[in-house]
């Protein structure tokens, strides 16, 4: 009898060693789905995004999209023969998050270049390449052949967390102290927050600091010397190669067919101040002989 319940108790055990196995390969079946199979297998890229103009814009009333990363990004959907749906917004600084959890496939903004971000996620090809400029407060002077002088603690500088803004700060001015912008905000609201005074300085591309310079007369003053350039990538899912090797194969395609350039040139223009095309750097080279 006692040896009848020892067996018994060690089938019971071997049946649900048996359950926990099968239930947890059908839980690692069920998870390995990556995103790029997911696309493959809808026909679908599910994009999240962010505003910031002339990046990308909703219309209030109608709720449409459009701006130059909008452009690309279907233009990308199409070479690749995929649907491209706009499913969530998110705050720049977060973006990263939606990629973890599968809200989206990919977030579906040019990111300017900002290292930490690959802890969560994966940078694509740069497709453009956007030079910096310092933005400061109407009577704050100094200057404007440098911007050393406002690595001061005396100086707030307005930033976005989660963004090269961070990096910007303690590489260039460190010894400012720093006021950080609420993620979501657009550009003509972190550049209100130095006209109000809510800081003295921030940095910015050209064309966003600019139009709001002409909406506002007065309300921001742009120092010509630019701090750096960054590059705009989108932001992919991690430890998914596959979906990289896409999306830059389509972004390459769209880069040396012309239609990058030609977007950017619609919207931008051809200002190098505004935004530099990623083979900007050997164009201007002189020729070989």
């Amino acid at each position: 009898m006692k040896n009848g319940l020892i067996l018994f108790a060690l089938i019971l055990a071997a049946t649900a060693l048996g359950v926990n196995v099968m239930g947890s390969h059908s839980v690692e079946r069920a998870k390995k789905e990556t995103a790029f199979e997911r696309v493959v297998r809808t026909g679908t890229i599910r994009c999240g995004y962010a505003l910031w103009d002339p990046q990308m814009i909703k219309d209030p009333n109608t709720g449409n999209l459009s701006g130059y990363d909008y452009d690309v990004i279907n233009e990308m959907g199409s070479v690749l023969g995929l649907k491209v749906d706009w499913v969530e917004e998110y705050g720049w600084g977060t973006a990263e998050q939606g990629l973890v959890t599968g809200r989206y496939d990919i977030a579906c903004n040019s990111f300017w270049a900002h290292p930490p971000r690959a802890k969560g996620a994966e940078y694509s090809i740069p497709f453009l390449y956007l030079p910096l400029f310092p933005v400061v407060r109407p009577g704050l002077n100094g200057p404007e052949d440098s911007f050393a002088w406002l690595n001061n603690p005396e100086y707030k500088m307005l930033i976005l967390s989660g963004t090269i803004g961070e990096i910007v700060a303690k590489r260039r001015f460190p010894q400012a102290k720093l006021v950080d912008a609420f993620s979501l905000s657009a550009g003509a609201d972190a550049m209100m927050n130095i006209t109000t005074g809510k800081a003295d300085f921030t940095f910015s591309d050209w064309t966003t600091a600019n139009r709001f310079l002409m909406q506002n007369p007065g309300g921001i003053k742009i120092l010509p010397t630019m701090i750096e350039v960054t590059s705009s990538a989108l932001l992919l899912p991690n430890d998914d190669p596959r979906m990289k090797v896409m999306v830059d194969k389509a972004l390459a395609y769209l880069l040396d067919s012309g239609f990058v350039r030609e977007t950017m040139t619609r919207h931008l223009g051809q200002d190098q101040r505004v935004w530099l095309h990623p083979t900007a750097h050997y164009e201007s080279a002189p020729p070989v002989k």
